[in-house]
């Protein structure tokens, strides 16, 4: 393999790394929930998941309601400070100690 097929690899790599960490930044969401983000998806697969309210409540700025999908199995909600804002997608298929250990999570880091 030549010198530049290696750096173009690289590249490609990087700015496939690039993309994937991008995606975990939302600049809708409040900081709190930035955070609480950033937590979970250190050792858990989470995305961001936005849509439009009518209502005020758990609005960020540009009206949008941010919630957090962890591992497909839970949706994380404003106001991120209270355990029944941990809801299992699934309640028939998911482990109450996995719903606990995210709800302690995002207990402990909302006091920040």
């Amino acid at each position: 393999m030549s010198s530049y097929e290696e750096v173009k690899e690289k590249e490609e790599a990087a700015l496939e790394k690039a993309m994937v960490d991008l995606a975990k930044i939302n600049l809708n969401a409040p900081l709190i929930a930035q955070d609480i983000f950033d937590i979970l998806s250190y050792t858990l697969p989470c995305r961001w998941e936005e849509q439009q309210q009518e209502s005020q409540g758990g609005k960020s700025e540009e009206g949008q309601m941010v919630k957090i999908v962890v591992n497909e199995q839970f949706v994380v909600q404003s106001p991120f400070s209270i355990p029944r804002d941990v809801i299992p997608i699934d309640p028939s298929s998911t482990p109450s100690s996995a719903q606990e250990r995210i709800t302690k999570l995002v207990l402990k880091n909302s006091d920040t």
